[in-house]
């Protein structure tokens, strides 16, 4: 596997030198439709696992502590904007 994709980098950066992103490969290989196409199919995916993460933390939290989960599901999000708001993203890069 290893070997695999750095074959698949090497050919990755003949056709898009300067892209950091999946997205931006479709750009350059495919073109501005295959490229807008992906990016709804990403958001999509996106929003879909951050679902399944919060419904699963959700659930998580009512088996252990008996909180409702809709309750859980609005306070999750807040205690990760506040984590982040006081400089725990700060923590994950140092």
């Amino acid at each position: 596997q290893v070997l695999l994709f750095g074959v698949l980098a090497i050919s990755l950066k003949k056709v898009a030198p300067s892209a950091h992103t999946v997205c931006e490969i479709v750009n350059a290989r495919w073109g501005k439709t295959a490229h807008l196409t992906f990016l709804f199919f990403a958001l999509c995916a996106n929003i879909i696992v951050t679902s399944m993460l919060l419904l699963g933390g959700a659930a998580t939290v009512e088996a252990l502590t008996g909180v409702d989960y809709r309750l859980a599901s609005f306070l999750i999000p807040w205690g990760v904007i506040l984590y982040t708001a006081s400089g725990g993203l700060k923590a994950t890069f140092l």
